[in-house]
């Protein structure tokens, strides 16, 4: 058995199948296209920088094949010629060390987007929960107001207790806790009635706290989206800057070795 042909011809061939693996692997991420989707272009090129590794090795492999194919023919004063697998790889090469330098704008100004319309989203909810607060304040500050409602509704919540039922139907203890809990409010809010300037004051202190609240949870989601955007804008980022480096370069030195290599005389195998 020729080792040395054996095992060049081994190198080639793993080397031509995780190349193109990767390729095939690359156009599953790709396919179906979601191009006007910022969330869909930041998972696909984070997937496929992730398996960006994958061809560089396969291409490694094949060059490696070729260099242990090249001592054995030395040694053996016979060279080969035949399809050369080389010239191919490297332009891929080439090509892939151009796609992964495009693909880092690409992927910070999806970053970007992402964290601008995450704190959009939190800006919404957040304002929304700031009008379902003051609505509720509004509210009780008009029972507080009208004296006889304020004690209707504390009547009607006490005989929703009494009975345990409403409209017929039981009320579990979830149900049964919150009617108890506005019924305290509401008899709280009726002895503070009593005394407008500290009802006055209980709903300052509801809004300072509402306030500093809502300042809290800003700053907390807003930190939060700025670390993710960089650790995410950098990780991925660099290693698309890496491989494109170390694609153009294996291919620019590989394609002008190549091309000054001298030729060589044609040969039957198809991997030589």
């Amino acid at each position: 058995m020729n080792i040395p042909a054996f095992t060049a011809l081994t190198l080639k061939l793993f080397g031509v199948i995780f190349v193109l693996i990767a390729l095939l692997d690359f156009v599953s991420l790709i396919f179906p296209l979601q191009m006007a989707d910022p969330q869909w272009q930041l998972t696909t090129i984070t997937g496929i920088v992730d398996r960006g590794i994958v061809p560089m090795l396969g291409m490694g492999l094949i060059s490696l094949g070729y260099l242990v194919d090249t001592m054995a023919k030395t040694a053996t004063a016979s060279p080969k010629g035949g399809f050369d697998l080389r010239m191919p790889v490297y332009i891929l090469a080439i090509a892939l060390g151009l796609v992964f330098l495009l693909l880092i704008p690409i992927h910070l100004t999806n970053v970007n987007q992402i964290k601008t319309a995450e704190l959009a989203q939190l800006e919404t909810q957040i304002g929304q929960g700031q009008q379902q607060v003051e609505g509720a304040l509004r509210q009780f500050d008009a029972l507080s107001q009208n004296p006889e409602a304020l004690e209707q509704q504390i009547k009607e919540g006490e005989q929703l207790l009494a009975a345990g039922q409403a409209n017929g139907n039981p009320l579990n203890q979830e149900q049964l806790a919150n009617i108890e809990r506005q019924v305290n409010e509401l008899k709280g809010l009726q002895e503070m009635s009593k005394d407008p300037a500290a009802l006055k004051a209980k709903m300052e202190e509801i809004k300072t706290n509402l306030e500093t609240q809502v300042a809290e949870q800003r700053q907390k989601v807003e930190s939060q989206a700025s670390n993710q955007a960089l650790k995410q804008g950098l990780r991925v980022g660099l290693s698309s800057l890496m491989l494109s480096i170390g694609f153009a370069a294996f291919g620019a030195l590989g394609l002008r070795n190549l091309l000054s290599a001298p030729p060589t005389p044609p040969s039957a195998d198809p991997l030589a």
